[in-house]
């Protein structure tokens, strides 16, 4: 025996030896897998870090060429320095320069203002400390070429907007060489920068324009400072992409003209190239660009990549170690505890094999599967038994409300069912809602059958754990699909109706916003005995079906639908007489202006469910006795149409006016073609056509009119005038629609969404998308699942 216990020893050994490979091996992979997961993941938000420091230093840039447009400001609208007062010299001359020299006090940036003004076809350059003529200033003062001038003076006549000119249209190439100075004896001797400030002013006579000289040293050590200490380039451009000054490291091997032909040797565009990784001569470099805030000048960024990420280089490595060593410790101490604890997971196993009646024990070394496998399968023993606990509960609660609701039961049957359906109704008073889910129909379109099933589940879940606030809340389904049913046993009467209107009100506001559903409560009165519950039922239901006179998505009391009998007889006699009459004449305008009219009666009327039918259907009768009159054969959709009013499964009045309006349109198509021969509207064919090929990419205006051969311009007039909007506004809303569901009810990518749905460009779809739903695609998706997940675990 001591020699069998020693072998299955050596065999757990050797089992527990092999596991313990494969697991290393495992972790090591994982751990690579983490390094560089988070190495990738790291590096972004330095390129990001970097991206904003180099955002921020061209901002900087930018606020200088700002405070010189204020500073041109104040010179162009200050009286001391205006073109009369210079033209006049003497003494307003020595002040207009003193006014100059003012402007220059504390500004590094600038090593120049020049005033280039002309009043009464003199022109005049003023400083800050000479005023003269601009052509000698410019060719004695400066050494500047004319054509440096005449430059000037083309941008200064031909825009207002701000131009910076590069040292090498000032003095770099185009440096007057005709007068031969020296270069101690020229005013800047150094490349500069001219910042052109052009007059606001359109007038000939007396204009002024604010020239800035900025020597490049100024600009070099601005990009220097921002270079900071890396051994790479940074380049300033303009909108053309030209170059126009730049800086480079201290222990570059390459000059940063070279470098810049070799980087333009890659054959991209610069835009592409921002935070980007690329190599030039076997050496990783970085690229980041970035633009002033007017677009005019660019700046780009290249260092090298390996310096850029030297820290977080350092950090990783030392970071791996760690894992290393964690990873040690912990298979040490997982040997030693395993060691330590085999003995009681074999009798643990000796009891579960008991326990489960198995046929036989696990092999020595494979005791933990064994264990897991029993234990899942005691938990899905009593997982399952839990759910059919919950749902024979479930059912019996659903046959006791509607035998209840429909008064099936004495009060002494519900009282001894009532513990079997997991249900109490210990409280004094019983008040009952009907709870519809608005527009149906569309809510089957919207929705897959599984979506279906979990947006009533979650309509169930939160009507009932909001209503047990007030008391004992039971919500089923009816078998109305679009119904449910709701019992509320509660303590007092003091202000309940108020109160359950509140909280019915905040339940509809909560799935409009969240899912976009629309849902209607009817509240009956407040009764004592359970004898009372079937009549509360009825008045829940009878309120519920006010939604056709007071509209959907709200609460609806039942005492507030009761009306006087004096106001039951009422038939709008002359209203139908005056629709006929705009049907005979064929005056869409004014029929819509009837139906209208006669829904606003009804609801002055407050008439009831049944009462609203019989209107109609004598409205109908009328409409089908005026085309017999005329020999008129209606065709199977005005049959369709007349069929839903007999079936009268509207919802609001404003579905009542559509069908009506449909109804005496069609009537108005019959008579149209019988007198001119006129085809019938071409909307509902553009509807059906958009909805059939909104996938397509190419979908747009022209199309569809070459799809029923009539010009863009006749289809989009022809559809803004039928339906208040655009055609492409529609086609635009109908693919957001579309999107939307697929968000809900798919995991699909938003790349294949948008293709899905006929969109090319990604970033046009999530601004409408936005501009539509107040968030991006992606958020939309989250919050949906959210809220759906939110309910469903409470």
């Amino acid at each position: 025996m001591r020699r069998a216990f020693e072998l299955n020893g050596n065999l757990l050994l050797q089992n527990f030896i092999i596991n313990l490979i494969v697991v290393l091996f495992l972790l090591l992979i994982m751990s690579q897998l983490f390094y560089f997961g988070f190495n990738n993941s790291y590096k972004s938000i330095v390129n990001n870090e970097k991206s904003r420091e180099f955002e921020a230093s061209v901002s900087e840039f930018s606020q200088e060429l700002n405070e010189m447009d204020k500073i041109s400001y104040s010179i162009l609208t200050n009286n001391k320095t205006s073109p009369y007062a210079i033209n006049r010299g003497g003494y307003w001359g020595i002040v207009a320069t003193k006014e100059i020299a003012a402007y220059m006090v504390g500004n590094s940036f600038i090593a120049d203002i020049l005033l280039y003004t002309c009043h009464n076809d003199r022109y005049l350059l003023t400083t800050a400390n000479s005023i003269c003529d601009p052509d000698i200033a410019f060719t004695l003062k400066y050494g500047y070429s004319a054509s440096l001038k005449t430059k000037i003076d083309h941008i200064i006549n031909t825009t207002r907007e701000t131009v910076l000119l590069s040292p090498a249209n000032v003095i770099g190439e185009n440096q007057n060489t005709e007068l031969k100075l020296s270069m101690e004896n020229r005013l800047y001797p150094q490349r500069a920068f001219i910042y052109i400030v052009p007059s606001p002013s359109y007038s000939p006579a007396s204009r002024s324009s604010v020239l800035f000289l900025i020597q490049e040293s100024v600009v070099k050590n601005f990009l220097k400072k921002t270079l900071s200490n890396y051994n790479g380039y940074l380049y300033m451009f303009d909108n053309e992409w030209n170059i126009m000054t730049y800086a480079q490291g201290d222990d570059v091997t390459i000059n940063a003209m070279t470098f810049l032909s070799k980087f333009n040797s890659l054959n991209f565009h610069l835009d592409d190239f921002d935070g980007k990784t690329f190599k030039i001569n076997n050496i990783s470099y970085t690229a980041f660009l970035q633009y002033t805030g007017n677009r005019q000048h660019s700046f780009l960024m290249i260092i090298p990549t390996a310096q850029h990420l030297e820290p977080i280089n350092q950090w990783m490595h030392s970071l791996m170690i760690f894992l290393i060593i964690a990873l040690i410790l912990g298979i040490i101490l997982s040997i030693l505890i395993t060691l330590t604890n085999y003995s009681p997971i074999y009798r643990l196993t000796g009891f579960l094999n008991n326990l489960l009646k198995l046929s036989q024990k696990p092999a020595i070394g494979k005791e933990l599967p064994y264990i897991s496998t029993a234990f899942n399968s005691l938990v899905n023993q009593n997982t399952s038994l839990q759910e059919e606990i919950q749902e024979l509960s479930v059912v019996r609660r659903r046959d006791l409300l509607l035998n209840i609701f429909n008064g099936n039961l004495v009060e002494n049957e519900i009282l001894s069912q009532v513990a079997a359906a997991n249900m109490k109704l210990d409280k004094p008073f019983f008040i009952v809602l009907y709870l519809l889910i608005d527009n149906y129909p569309q809510f089957e379109l919207d929705h897959s059958d599984k979506m279906r099933l979990v947006l009533k589940k979650c309509i169930l879940t939160k009507f009932e754990e909001t209503l047990s606030l007030l008391g004992n809340a039971y919500v089923i389904e009816l078998a109305n699909p679009s119904a449910y049913g709701i019992l509320l046993n509660i303590d007092h009467t003091e202000s309940v109706s108020s109160k359950l209107a509140n909280l019915s009100r905040n339940l509809i506001t909560y799935f409009s916003d969240h899912f976009e559903l629309s849902l209607t409560v009817g509240i009956s009165h407040v009764y004592c005995t359970l004898k009372h519950i079937p009549l509360a039922y009825r008045q829940a239901q009878a309120a519920s079906e006010y939604r056709l006179i007071y509209g959907s998505s709200r609460v609806i009391l039942y005492n507030s639908c009761e009306v006087k009998s004096g106001n039951r007889l009422w038939y709008p006699v002359t209203l139908e007489k005056e629709l006929l009459e705009a049907i005979d004449l064929v005056d869409a305008n004014r029929i819509f202006r009837i139906l209208n009219y006669l829904v606003q009666e009804i609801r002055t009327q407050n008439l009831c469910f049944q009462e609203v039918q019989f209107i109609c259907f004598g409205i109908i009768s009328s409409i089908t006795r005026l085309l017999f009159t005329m020999e008129l054969e209606p065709d199977s959709e005005f049959s369709e149409l007349r069929a839903t009013f007999v079936n009268f499964r509207f919802e609001t009045l404003e579905q009542i006016q559509n069908q009506l309006h449909k109804l005496s349109l069609l009537a108005c198509k019959y008579i149209s073609i019988k007198r001119s021969n006129i085809k019938n509207t071409l909307l509902e064919n553009i509807l059906k056509f958009v909805s059939e090929n909104y996938h397509d990419s190419t979908l747009c205006l022209e199309s569809i009119a070459q799809q029923f051969n009539y010009s863009a311009s006749y289809i989009s007039h022809f559809f803004k005038e039928q339906t208040g909007e655009t055609l492409i506004k529609y086609i635009d809303n109908f693919r957001i629609k579309r999107a939307k569901q697929l968000l809900r009810e798919t995991d699909y990518s938003l790349t294949d969404i948008l293709t899905l749905v006929g969109y090319n460009d990604k970033n046009n779809f999530i601004r409408k998308f936005k501009k539509l739903e107040n968030i991006t695609p992606i958020q939309y998706r989250n919050s949906y699942l959210t809220n759906i997940l939110n309910i469903l675990e409470i």
